[in-house]
């Protein structure tokens, strides 16, 4: 039974060995390039002045900042380390382990809550819309975004306490009581109820829209407007993305948990599950550019004039390049021309 058992562990970690293998080399890469200029672009058009001046626009500046940070302080850093065979920074020092912890827990679970936020906000705009010209303004939506931080600061700071090095590894100290409880805690706060609660406003907003029509606003307003729809649109994949990793996450504290009912086989396909759904998991740092590509019109137009810039911008520079080479070839032509005829009166 015990050899059957390590037969069975060996081949699902030989499939996860390879899976890991495939994910480093070829998709990750594309992957930190594709996840960094998806982000990078939105952030660009929502600095503009059209989208700069509503909340929902502000939102998404700070969600795309956010993805961005976490790709640049918490994902490339392994990844290189990963590709170079070195020591992953939290595995260096007792306090590069807590503070990679922590930093790694306030970026990877403050996107939700800000998609939380932008719902909240789109759902006092079509249910409440006499109250919506003081409410969803920018300056109460940087009044969210700091109680969040706060919040996620707050919810993560025990990992400066609780991590510690183990045998070259950077983990939570699970042997205390205190860190399993609080650990349990401030991971349903951060994983599991901003789920729940996206569930409960992207429903409200959908009947709301199908009830009360669009939000009102006046045409100064209209990217907020056109933005409804994108919102509605990312709570709901935010939702769709977050889930599986939630569930399978659940599933495997329970059955770590539980040395009664744990089981070889059902461990090592949990361990495969868990990092499959991760990798499912960091889908949610190109949602917003193509949420806003596929569901806003304004979006679509702001990307068009653009890259029209562009085109202009580089048909510009080839008409003047290739003016620049016609003179070039003209004046060569007249040099060699008169050349040639003083060669040919030298030899007269």
């Amino acid at each position: 039974m015990n050899r059957t058992n390590a037969t069975y562990e060996s081949y699902w970690q030989g499939k996860l060995f390879e899976m890991e293998g495939m994910w480093n080399k070829y998709i990750q890469p594309c992957f930190i390039v594709s996840a960094i200029v998806t982000n990078s672009l939105p952030l660009f058009i929502f600095n503009r002045s059209r989208f700069n001046c509503v909340s929902i626009g502000f939102y998404l500046k700070v969600l795309c900042c956010q993805n961005l940070l976490f790709m640049l302080l918490v994902y490339f850093p392994s990844w290189i380390a990963t590709i170079f065979q070195l020591n992953d920074i939290e595995n260096l020092t007792d306090w590069g382990c807590l503070l990679y912890r922590f930093v790694a827990s306030v970026f990877q679970y403050t996107g939700p809550w800000i998609v939380v936020a932008m719902s909240v906000d789109r759902y006092i705009a079509i249910w409440h819309p006499v109250s919506a010209a003081d409410r969803t303004t920018v300056f109460m939506a940087k009044i969210a975004i700091a109680i969040i931080y706060v919040a996620m600061v707050w919810l993560s700071v025990h990992e400066l306490w609780f991590s510690r090095l183990k045998e070259g590894k950077c983990l939570p100290d699970i042997d205390l009581l205190e860190v399993v409880i609080w650990t349990n805690i401030t991971g349903f706060v951060k994983g599991s109820l901003p789920l729940l609660v996206l569930l409960l406003f992207g429903v409200s907003i959908i009947v709301g829209l199908i009830v009360k029509g669009a939000a009102p606003s006046s045409n100064s307003n209209r990217p907020s407007a056109d933005l409804t729809n994108s919102v509605v649109a990312l709570a709901v994949f935010y939702v769709l993305f977050l889930s599986p990793i939630t569930i399978v996450h659940f599933i495997y504290t329970f059955y770590l948990e539980n040395p009664n009912i744990y089981n070889v086989h059902i461990h090592e396909k949990y361990r495969f599950l868990i990092h499959a759904t991760d990798k499912i998991h960091l889908g949610i740092q190109f949602l917003p550019f193509f949420v806003l590509l596929f569901f806003s019109h304004s979006f679509r137009e702001e990307c068009k004039e653009i890259f029209m810039n562009i085109r202009r911008t580089l048909c510009g520079y080839r008409s003047i390049d290739s003016e620049v080479k016609l003179l070039r070839r003209n004046s060569t032509c007249i040099v060699e021309l008169e050349n040639g005829r003083e060669f040919a009166t030298a030899v007269v």
